[in-house]
């Protein structure tokens, strides 16, 4: 019953804490999972989302239906199951006061913290804590299934299932180890049907390829922000729970504690905690990893965390007991230092301060009439403020994520927001790009009132833009052939292809694109047709590219497409190499001609390499798009 009213106490204090304060909650990746959650119900093609983490976009997109105070929701209720399956645990293993387990894992500072951000950390705790609960009940083909699916929740769980294999070893519970990966056969047979490929989640795990904006740092960078992941107090039962608990399992000094399957959920649980903990460090350390050093990726493991500092608690208090310290004492004692150190972090929450600033410039829009026209932007906030579906191209589009859009291809008077944090990094694009294209005019640039530097050492600003021309694409002239060329790419010293570069072949030069296993498509072109020259005289366009794939058996695995849309109308022309070569790994050209006439001026044509097969690996070099000088 106890353990009933504190997760009553703590709903009403969670809620009253989400829906009162003035800042919405939560980091951008919180919105982005929103917004992926949001758009399943209606397209489930989002559900095997890697990014969006597929078992976290199940769970969440009914509640996501209601909006974002929906996905609040829906995080608060994960909370309070997870401290539930930690009273259940501890009262299982006869830990003393087991009711002290439900404000051991809400009250760790950083796990409070998350409760407000609605982010796959606290769906994987939960499933985590039911994996231990179930193993503790016994039921071991259950408890597996429950581990074999934590990488769905956050792909680098899988580290946590040697740990767990380790365990079903120790109790000889072999077949189960087998188990362990459930998760990976449903998902990857599930997603055969969807991709034609069983290997999916390996071929589109979006961090393959590493991205140059991650960094790196310290290997002790979650060990000196302790106060702010686990808190002094938990931290110290932590270790007292990790040695003293250890000890009295192995030597099984204890009666209460030497149950079958004690020693499994020690392991278990401070296993797990450990190797993820140390999994991050490394990560951090080397520069490997696709890390930031974020501090919120160890709420993750932190009520797994709590099962042991509740043994050390559980010690302690047996020691002070013989010191005839009254038990009213110790836990009121515990619990001040507890709540003391969860207000590390302010409560109510607070705007942070990249969301004063994209408030104030959404209320700009808003108030200057702005609000109906089309709005590019970086920043998924601006989405939230100003009501837009960052999927739904009649209304803008976020131009990183869900797509991948420059700003030549803004149309005509739409607007742009660029941000610091965002349009740099993920969207590549620096200020200096956009402040020197004569066809954006810009309309004001918003500021913080104490500047502040994001991702990159950039100063966060916020520049609105209106669109109001649009550029021609420059022409080229073949020194040799004498060819008007519509873009050339030898891929020599192109920046915009530097994360495809590779050494390894090339038809001319030295360098050429390596499309690897995880590369679906690269896209070459995607513009609006007004931006091409001579559309008067000239409607056809033509294009070369040499191709080489590895494998030797690959027939026309990788196309080059060209496709052109207007209102209803499109044009989609997948080419393959004009000749099949009967010599091994040689490079092949492919070549095509389409007329573009009822698409000029005011259609859309993009050119792309698409590789049909995720297995193989294929090299592009020497891509030219040319204007004949007729039309023949």
């Amino acid at each position: 019953m106890l353990a009933i009213i504190l997760l009553g106490i703590f709903a009403i204090i969670t809620i009253l804490i989400a829906f009162l304060s003035p800042g919405l909650g939560g980091e951008s990746d919180s919105y982005t999972h929103y917004f992926i959650a949001r758009h399943a119900a209606s397209d489930p093609k989002w559900l095997l989302d890697l990014w969006g983490r597929p078992l976290f976009t199940l769970l969440a997109t009914p509640f996501a239906q209601f909006g974002y105070a929906g996905m609040k929701v829906f995080s608060i209720l994960v909370a309070l199951i997870t401290a539930y399956l930690g009273y259940l645990i501890a009262n299982k293993i006869a830990f003393l006061h087991p009711w002290m387990a439900i404000p051991f894992i809400i009250l760790t500072p950083l796990y409070f913290n998350q409760i407000f951000s609605p982010l796959t950390e606290l769906v994987m705790a939960m499933f985590l804590m039911a994996g231990i609960f179930t193993y503790i009940k016994k039921k071991y083909i259950l408890s597996a299934i429950l581990f074999s699916l934590l990488p769905f929740v956050r792909l680098e769980a899988f580290v946590i299932l040697p740990i767990v294999a380790i365990v079903f070893f120790i109790d000889k519970k072999y077949p189960h180890i087998l188990l362990l990966l459930t998760g990976y056969l449903i998902f990857s047979c599930i997603g055969y049907f969807v991709f034609k490929d069983f290997l999916w989640v390996y071929h589109k795990n979006p961090y393959l390829s590493g991205s140059k904006i991650y960094g790196s740092g310290s290997l002790f960078h979650f060990v000196r922000n302790t106060n702010l992941i686990q808190g002094y107090l938990m931290a110290v039962l932590f270790l007292i729970g990790l040695i003293g608990w250890g000890l009295v399992v192995l030597k099984k000094k204890k009666k209460h504690l030497t149950a079958e399957n004690y020693l499994g959920v020690y392991i278990l649980a401070g296993g797990s905690f450990l190797i993820y903990y140390a999994a991050h460090s490394y990560s951090w350390w080397s520069g490997k990893g696709n890390s930031l050093g974020l501090l919120r990726v160890i709420t993750a493991v932190l009520p797994a965390a709590a099962i042991i500092s509740h043994a050390g608690y559980s010690l302690i208090c047996n020691y002070l007991k013989k010191l005839k310290i009254p038990t009213a004492i110790i836990i009121l004692v515990v619990l001040i230092l507890l709540v003391h150190s969860a207000m590390i972090y302010r409560y109510p929450i607070a705007p942070y301060a990249e969301e004063k600033v994209i408030s104030q410039a959404s209320k700009w829009i808003k108030d200057n009439g702005l609000a109906n026209k089309k709005l590019y932007y970086y920043h998924n906030l601006f989405a939230l403020f100003l009501n837009k579906d960052p999927m739904n191209e009649d209304e803008g589009k976020m131009m990183i994520h869900f797509t991948s859009i420059k700003p030549d291809q803004i149309p005509i008077g739409a607007l742009l927001a660029w941000d610091a944090h965002f349009g740099p990094n993920e969207g590549g694009i620096p200020i200096e790009t956009i402040l020197s294209d004569s066809t954006f005019k810009l309309l004001k640039i918003f500021e913080p009132e104490t500047p502040f530097k994001v991702l990159g050492g950039h100063d966060f600003k916020v520049y609105l833009f209106e669109k109001h021309s649009q550029q021609q694409l420059p022409l080229i002239i073949d020194s040799i052939s004498r060819e008007v060329l519509l873009m050339r790419l030898d891929f020599e010293n192109h920046d915009a292809f530097d994360k495809w570069h590779s050494q390894e072949e090339a038809y001319s030069g030295r360098f050429s694109l390596n499309m690897k296993s995880s590369d679906e498509f690269i896209e070459l072109l995607n513009t609006n047709c007004c931006r091409i020259p001579f559309q008067d005289s000239l409607a056809t366009r033509e294009v070369k590219a040499w191709l080489k794939e590895i494998n030797p058996k690959s027939k026309n695995v990788t196309r080059l497409v060209i496709h052109a849309t207007k209102d209803n109308d499109q044009i989609y022309l997948p080419l393959i190499p004009d000749t099949i070569s009967q010599e091994k790994n040689t490079w092949k050209q492919i070549h095509g001609k389409v007329s573009l006439k009822k698409f000029l001026p005011d259609g859309h044509l993009t050119i792309y390499f698409w590789k049909t097969n995720s297995k193989e690996n294929a090299f592009i070099d020497d891509v030219s798009i040319i204007l004949p000088t007729n039309e023949n």
